[in-house]
């Protein structure tokens, strides 16, 4: 009756392991399907620019950065940035 016991309670993890298998990949494919629209646009369109515009875009984004004099100890080290 024991190893009845035991080959019973070995199926039953044996189905439970084999059902969490199947929902994990029916899950996997569900989040495949439902992301692979929102992706789309992203690497739809190109867009072409001119020299003014490029030019533009990147006065747009520079960064200067101003660092002070530096004395002798670090802790007195101060630098300052400003974003246009």
């Amino acid at each position: 009756m024991k190893k009845r016991k035991k080959n019973m309670f070995a199926q039953v993890m044996a189905w439970l392991a084999l059902f969490a298998i199947v929902i994990w990949i029916v899950w996997t494919w569900i989040l495949v399907l439902f992301s692979s629209g929102q992706d789309s646009g992203y690497w739809g369109e190109t867009q072409t620019l001119n020299q003014e515009e490029l030019q533009r875009i990147i006065n747009e984004s520079s960064v200067e950065v101003n660092v002070g004099e530096v004395d002798q100890q670090p802790e007195d080290v101060t630098s300052t940035w400003a974003a246009q």
